[in-house]
C-alpha cells in the first residue's frame, strides 16, 4: 500500500469541508499529492492551497476548559445574584415605612449601576470592534458562519447598549430595547434549525439551516415571533399612554425627604394591569419559545454531520447553539424573575414606592442582559494573532486510517502548520492596497460567502488615533504583547513545529486491532479458544507467536499477554466479577508506591485500581514476565508495547503503561483504553500522576462512546489527562474535543453504551458513514477501503456486514454476530431499519444499535455471571 491514509480535521477538531463544497475564493490545489511524492496514493481531507490564507480564529474556538467554565458558570452565578437583588428590592419596597430620602439614595445607586453597565458595554464594544479591525489588518478570512456569530454578538451589544444608555429615560424606550433584544436572540437561534420548506432537498448538505436561506425565507419563518413582539410593543405603548394621561389628570403632591411613601396611594387602573400582564406573558412566551427553539436546533443538529457543523472556523453551529444555551438560559430566567418582582407585582401594588420603581428601569434585568452581551462579545470576537500559538488545536485533530499511512500523515500535519504560519506572516505584512482589492465580499453561491471588508479611508491622524486606542483597549502595546505571549506559554514557530512533530497521531487500524484484544481479555477459557473470539486470531493481528495470562485470584485481576521477538500486547480485563465490582467502588485516593512527588504533589491514584494493580505483587508478576520476554528476544531493537483495556481494564492499562515505560525506557509504548473510568482513564487519581503518565506514554488515547457514563466517574478529586477520542453510533468522531464540544457530544447517559458491543457499533458507524454523502469525512470512503484492505473489519469488530459492499449499501446494517446467531438473522433484508434503509444517514444502525440497548452485546457480566462475547464470521 502506498502513502498515507490521513483524515485531517479542521481547526479545533472539525474536519475540513468536502472538496466539493463551495469555493472559499482562494486558489486550491488538488487534494492528492503529485505522483512520486511521499504522500502518493494518500487520501487527504484537507483544503490544500498553493497560497493558503490565514483564518479568523474566534475566542470560542480556542477557549480552554478553565476559560469556558469561568465564562459559563460566572454567568449562572451572576444571574442568581441578580435575581436575589430583585427579591431584596421587592422586600424593601414592601416595608412598613419607606421615606422619600431612602428611595432617592436607592435611585442614585441604580444610576451608578447603570453607568457601570454602560461603561462596560461601551468598552467591550470598542474591544470587539478593534479585534475585528485587527483581523482585517492581518488579512484573515472570515467564514459565513463566523460572520453570522460575530453579528449575533454585535447586534446584542448594540441593543443592550441602547437599553443601558436610556435606562433612566423610562416609559417605552427601555421596554422596546429589552423586548427587541429578546426578539433578536430568539430569531438568531431560530436560524439554527433545519429548513424544511421549498427547496430543502436541493440544499447543499453543509448548508441546510434556516440561516442558509435567503432573507425572504427567514422573514417568513419569523412571522409568528414578530407578531408576538408587536403585541408586546402594543401593550407597552398602551401602558405608556395610560400613565401619561393619568399624570396629566392628577394633581402632583409635593414630596419632601421626610414623606413616607408607603402612606401614599398610587393605584393602577385595570387597563394598566392588563397591559402589564400581557407584556409579562409575552416575555414568558419569548423565553419558552427560545428554550423550545434551542432544543429543536440541537435535535436537528443531531441529524447533521457533526464533522461539518462542529466547532471549527468554518462550521461552528453546534458550539454556537451550546454557547447560547449556556449563556442565555440563566439570563432569560433572571430576566423573567426580575420582571416578575420589579415590574409585574409592583403594578398590582397600590403603594407609590413600587409604582415609581416600575418607571425607572429594572436594575436586575439591566445587569443580566449586560453580562450576556459582554460574554457573547468576548466569546465571538477574533482572537489576537500575538496570542495565537502556531500549535493551534486544529493540527492536533488529524488521524490516520492505517498504520502504514501514519508517517505521511504526521508529515502532512506538520507541513500544514508551516503553511498556515507562513500565510499569516505574509498576510500581516501585505501592502494595504493588496488587501483593498478583496472587496466586495467573495460570494460563490447563495450559501457560501467570505466577506473581506474594505479598509477604512482615513488620514494619518485618524490612523494614529486608532492604533493608540487599539493598544489601550488590549492593555498591551506591541512589544509588551509579545512578551506577555511568551509568559503565557505561546510558542514560537520553531518550538511549535518541534512539539507537533513529536505529537502522536490516532490510528483507526490500531484501535480496531487492540479492540479485538480487549474483547479477548474477557474470555475465561483456559485455551482462549471461544467460538467467536480466539487467541490465534488475536495473535495474527500483531504477528505474534506466543501468549500467556497473569491472574490475581484475590482481586480477580486478569491480563492477557501476546508477544513475538519484537513486540508485546497486554490486554487487561474489565469488570466481570463481584471482586472487580468491589475494586470499582473504592473511589478514594492512595499513594502510589514508591512515594514520590511530581510538580510538588504526591503521586496518588484511585485506591481500588491501585490496589488491584499492586495486590499480591500482580504488577511485579506482569513486569517479570515482560523482562523474561525481553531477555529471550533475538533482535537488538527495544520491544514495542501495545497496551489496552476496557472499563476497569482501561484503568489498569494506564497504571501498567506508566510502570512499563519506567522498566523499558527505550521502548515505544501505545495505550488505547475503552470506556475507562475518570480516575483511571488518563489521570488515575490526581494531577501528579496525570502529568507523570502523559510524559511517560504520550501515545495514550481514551476512547469514549456516546452516552457511556463510566468515563465520567468518579466526579470529585480526580483529573482527566491525555487525549480523548469521542465516538457514537451516529458516525461522529471527535478527537481531543474541547469543553464546548464535549458538552455537545455528552448529552445524557446510557449504561448500554458502556458495553464493548456498543463501542464496536460506533466504530462501524464511523466506517459506514463514510459512504453517506451528508456525513462522510472528506476522503473517508477511500480511507475505509484502505483500512478494509489492511484488516478484516468484520472479524476484528465481531460484526456482520462489514465488507465494503455492505458498508456502501444503506439498506444493509452491521449487526453483532452474536445477535445473528441468537435470532437467526440470515438475510440482509431483516436487518433493514424502519425507514427501509433511509434512516442510515441520520442513525446508521437502527435495529442493530437497539439490540445492544436491549443488552445483547457486550463483553461484561451476563445474568449468569459469564462473559458474553459476540461471535465473528470467519472470512478467509
Amino acid at each position: 500500500m502506498n502513502g498515507a491514509d490521513l483524515q485531517q480535521d479542521g481547526a479545533n477538531g472539525a474536519p475540513a469541508p468536502q472538496p466539493t463544497a463551495p469555493d472559499d475564493g482562494l486558489e486550491k490545489t488538488g487534494a492528492a499529492p503529485a505522483a512520486g511524492s511521499p504522500q502518493q496514493g494518500a487520501s487527504f481531507s484537507s483544503f490544500s492551497r498553493s497560497r493558503p490564507a490565514p483564518k479568523v480564529v474566534l475566542r470560542m474556538e480556542v477557549a480552554t476548559k478553565l476559560q469556558a467554565r469561568i465564562l459559563t458558570w460566572s454567568v449562572i452565578a451572576l444571574n442568581i445574584a441578580f435575581v436575589g437583588l430583585a427579591v431584596a428590592l421587592f422586600a424593601i419596597h414592601n416595608q412598613d415605612s419607606v421615606l422619600a430620602s431612602e428611595v432617592r439614595n436607592m435611585y442614585w445607586g441604580r444610576l451608578v449601576i447603570a453607568a457601570v453597565c454602560l461603561g462596560a458595554l461601551l468598552f467591550t464594544a470598542a474591544w470587539f470592534f478593534f479585534a475585528f479591525r485587527r483581523s482585517q489588518k492581518e488579512g484573515r478570512v472570515w467564514s459565513k458562519r463566523q460572520h453570522y456569530f460575530g453579528w449575533t454578538a454585535g447586534g446584542l451589544m448594540f441593543l443592550q447598549t441602547s437599553y443601558a444608555a436610556v435606562v433612566l429615560a423610562t416609559l417605552i424606550t427601555t421596554w422596546t430595547c429589552l423586548s427587541a433584544s429578546i426578539l433578536f436572540l430568539l430569531a438568531r437561534m431560530k436560524n439554527m434549525v433545519l429548513w424544511r420548506g421549498p427547496g430543502a432537498l436541493d440544499m447543499h448538505p453543509d448548508y441546510r439551516l434556516l440561516v442558509d436561506r435567503p432573507f425572504a425565507d427567514q422573514a417568513k419563518a419569523y412571522w409568528l415571533i414578530t407578531s408576538i413582539w408587536l403585541v408586546l410593543e402594543g401593550a407597552t405603548m398602551a401602558g405608556m399612554i395610560l400613565k401619561l394621561n393619568k399624570i396629566r389628570r392628577t394633581t402632583i403632591r409635593t414630596i419632601t425627604c421626610d414623606t413616607d411613601l408607603m402612606m401614599m396611594s398610587c393605584p393602577a387602573t385595570p387597563t394598566q394591569i392588563a397591559a402589564t400582564a400581557i407584556s409579562f406573558v409575552v416575555i414568558m412566551v419569548f423565553g419558552i419559545s427560545w428554550v423550545i427553539t434551542s432544543r429543536r436546533a440541537l435535535k436537528d443538529h443531531e441529524q447533521l454531520p457533526f464533522i461539518h457543523y462542529r466547532h471549527a472556523p468554518w462550521w461552528s453551529t453546534h458550539i454556537y447553539i451550546r454557547v447560547q444555551a449556556r449563556v442565555l438560559t440563566p439570563v432569560f430566567t433572571a430576566v423573567v424573575m426580575s420582571l416578575l418582582f420589579m415590574s409585574v407585582i409592583p403594578t398590582f401594588d397600590s403603594n407609590c414606592v413600587s409604582s415609581a420603581d416600575a418607571q425607572v428601569g429594572n436594575v436586575a434585568t439591566d445587569m443580566s442582559m449586560t453580562v450576556a452581551a459582554i460574554v457573547m462579545a468576548v466569546m465571538f470576537m477574533p482572537k489576537a494573532q500575538a496570542f495565537d500559538s502556531p500549535l493551534l488545536q486544529e493540527f492536533l485533530q488529524d488521524f490516520a486510517w492505517t498504520e502504514e499511512g501514519m508517517p505521511a500523515a504526521i508529515e502532512a500535519r506538520n507541513q500544514r502548520m508551516r503553511d498556515s504560519e507562513l500565510a499569516t506572516d505574509q498576510a500581516a505584512s501585505a501592502p494595504q492596497a493588496s488587501r483593498r482589492r478583496r472587496w466586495p465580499p467573495q460570494c460563490h453561491d447563495e450559501y457560501f460567502c467570505f466577506p473581506a471588508y474594505p479598509p477604512f479611508r482615513r488620514d494619518s491622524l485618524l490612523q494614529t488615533t486608532e492604533g493608540f486606542i487599539t493598544n489601550l483597549l488590549t492593555f498591551l502595546p506591541g512589544a509588551a504583547m509579545m512578551g506577555m505571549a511568551k509568559m503565557a506559554g505561546v510558542q514560537d514557530m520553531e518550538s511549535a513545529a518541534k512539539q507537533l512533530s513529536e505529537e502522536p497521531i490516532f490510528c483507526m487500524e490500531t484501535a480496531c486491532r487492540l479492540f479485538y484484544w480487549t474483547r479477548l481479555a474477557y474470555r475465561k477459557e483456559d485455551d482462549l479458544d471461544y467460538e467467536f473470539i480466539n487467541v490465534d486470531a488475536a495473535k495474527r493481528l500483531f504477528n505474534l507467536d506466543q501468549h500467556a495470562m497473569v491472574w490475581d485470584d484475590e482481586t480477580d485481576t486478569h491480563v492477557v499477554l501476546g508477544w513475538s521477538d519484537s513486540q508485546v500486547v497486554l490486554a487487561f480485563r474489565g469488570t466481570a466479577s463481584l471482586q472487580n465490582a468491589m475494586t470499582d467502588i473504592k473511589a478514594w485516593k492512595m499513594v502510589l508506591p514508591p512515594h514520590r512527588r511530581v510538580r510538588g504533589s504526591v503521586v496518588k491514584v484511585h485506591a481500588g485500581f491501585g490496589n488491584a494493580w499492586l495486590n499480591n505483587n500482580f504488577n511485579k508478576k506482569v513486569l517479570e514476565k515482560l523482562q523474561e520476554i525481553d531477555q529471550a528476544q533475538q533482535g537488538t531493537e527495544p520491544l514495542r508495547f501495545w497496551i489496552t483495556g476496557h472499563s476497569l481494564g482501561g484503568a489498569l492499562a494506564v497504571l501498567a503503561s506508566d510502570e512499563v515505560a519506567k522498566a523499558f525506557p527505550d521502548s515505544k509504548i501505545t495505550c488505547y483504553t475503552w470506556g475507562a473510568p475518570r480516575a483511571s482513564c488518563l489521570s488515575v487519581g490526581n494531577g501528579a500522576f496525570t502529568h507523570e503518565q502523559e510524559q511517560a506514554v504520550p501515545d495514550t488515547w481514551a476512547i469514549l462512546n456516546g452516552g457511556d457514563p463510566i468515563p465520567w466517574i468518579p466526579k470529585g478529586g480526580f483529573k482527566r489527562g491525555g487525549k480523548r477520542v469521542t465516538v457514537n453510533a451516529k458516525g461522529d468522531l471527535v478527537l481531543r474535543p474541547t469543553y464546548f464540544e464535549t458538552s455537545v457530544m455528552q448529552r445524557g447517559t446510557n449504561a448500554s453504551h458502556h458495553k464493548t458491543g456498543g463501542y464496536a457499533l460506533s466504530l462501524a458507524a464511523i466506517f459506514k458513514a463514510q459512504f453517506v454523502s451528508s456525513k462522510a469525512f472528506p476522503g473517508g470512503a477511500e480511507g475505509v477501503r484502505r483500512l478494509a484492505a489492511a484488516l478484516d473489519l468484520g472479524s476484528t469488530l465481531i460484526l456482520k456486514h462489514m465488507d465494503i459492499k455492505s458498508l456502501e449499501d444503506p439498506a444493509v446494517l452491521p449487526v453483532s454476530v452474536e445477535v445473528v446467531s441468537k435470532k437467526n438473522l440470515n438475510s440482509s433484508k431483516s436487518l433493514m431499519d424502519e425507514c427501509g434503509g433511509g434512516c442510515t444517514s441520520l442513525w446508521p444502525f437502527g435495529k442493530a444499535a437497539a439490540a445492544f440497548e436491549d443488552g445483547e452485546g457486550g463483553g461484561e457480566i451476563e445474568e449468569d455471571g459469564g462473559a458474553t462475547d459476540p461471535g465473528q464470521e470467519r472470512q478467509q
